[in-house]
């Protein structure tokens, strides 16, 4: 198994860069956010999933294969969905 490895900051603050240029523009703020969403439940899912076969599920059925697999807790699911 890989080592774990840190969020690297970058990523944070390309987040908020991201969001911050469009800080006028509450629909874009939207977009913006839930992109990024969108890539982290794909990369953890890609992390804590053996099978390739993940790909085909939509964003609401991996936010439920997460939380069945543990990853996230009920109110953090309860939130995003």
């Amino acid at each position: 198994m890989p080592k774990k490895q840190p969020i690297p900051d970058k990523i944070l603050e390309s987040f908020f860069n991201d969001i911050d240029s469009v800080k006028n523009k509450p629909r874009f703020q939207i977009i913006v956010t839930g992109g990024y969403l969108e890539l982290l439940v794909n990369t953890l899912i890609e992390h804590k999933c053996e099978s390739n076969g993940s790909k085909k599920f939509n964003y609401a059925n991996k936010l439920v294969l997460l939380h069945e697999i543990g990853v996230r807790q009920k109110l953090i699911f309860d939130s995003l969905q």
